[in-house]
């Protein structure tokens, strides 16, 4: 059975438990499914915007608020696959053992699970922010903002854990610089959105919503090529306590040939005794 070899971290776990190679290729199976969710999603949100029509703008109307233009059930197209595929990708973590707080899976399936339940609860139309929300559009409002803010914080959890293995050092990194940038984003995005007056709320959305994007994308990548057929994850195994091991291509230490010589000639037929 073919398995990789772990190693335990800081963080209290091993950044790759033993997994088997069937497990791998599942993993990978998910992983292409949320690579699809992300491309549907990503080609959804471009043809409702070239499609919007006027009374629309990027500027001032949240994504969600395009549910009412003549192709707005694109967004929630978009939403549910991304959704959906993330959902996929947390169970491909979870076969290749790159998960090992249960905070960071609840963390994932909120962002996964809210964005599934957002496309099914549609927002109110444009304007409805000054009236008052219904109720179906304030569920879907928190469903959508607990998202946004549990991704980032999964990745940064996860980030000290991937980054004890070579193979996953720069998607960790890249995790990291993407998460920092979205915790700055939602800060901006909550002073826009109550003291800003909602002041040019829908760019910074979209911003976020693209980080958040790029953040599932680069661990898709990891995954993908961490679960490519023939690969073996390179995880260092320290050494056992008390024990240092030579390197190989050392020379022998002086006198190591003598002594070899000598003890090889004291195990050999001894000679006849001096008179």
């Amino acid at each position: 059975m073919n398995t990789v070899n772990s190693m335990d971290t800081e963080d209290g776990g091993p950044p790759f438990a033993a997994h088997t190679a069937r497990e791998r290729r599942r993993a990978r199976l998910l992983a292409r499914i949320a690579a699809g969710g992300i491309a549907v999603s990503v080609l959804a949100v471009v043809l409702v915007h070239l499609t919007a029509g006027p009374g629309y703008s990027i500027l001032d109307n949240v994504m969600s608020e395009f549910v009412y233009s003549p192709n707005g059930t694109l967004i929630a197209l978009a939403m549910f696959t991304m959704g959906l595929g993330s959902l996929a990708l947390l169970l491909g973590l979870h076969l290749l053992r790159l998960i090992h707080r249960p905070l960071v899976t609840v963390l994932l399936a909120v962002w996964g699970g809210g964005l599934v339940i957002a496309s099914v609860i549609p927002a109110d139309p444009p304007g409805s922010v000054q009236t008052g929300l219904t109720l179906t559009a304030e569920i879907h409002r928190w469903a959508s903002t607990g998202g946004f803010i549990c991704l980032p914080l999964a990745a940064l959890m996860m980030t000290g854990q991937l980054r004890a293995s070579p193979d996953w050092r720069l998607t960790a990194g890249r995790m990291r610089g993407l998460a920092l940038c979205a915790a700055a984003i939602l800060l901006l995005m909550a002073l826009v959105n109550w003291p800003g007056g909602r002041v040019m709320i829908g760019l910074v959305q979209r911003v976020l919503l693209a980080i958040e994007a790029g953040l599932v994308t680069v661990l898709v990548i990891g995954v993908l090529r961490a679960t490519r057929p023939g690969r073996r994850d390179r995880v260092a195994t320290p050494p056992a306590a008390g024990r240092l091991d030579p390197p190989r291509d050392a020379a022998p230490a002086a006198g190591s040939e003598e002594c070899g010589a000598g003890s090889a000639g004291s195990s050999g037929p001894a000679g006849p005794a001096p008179r």
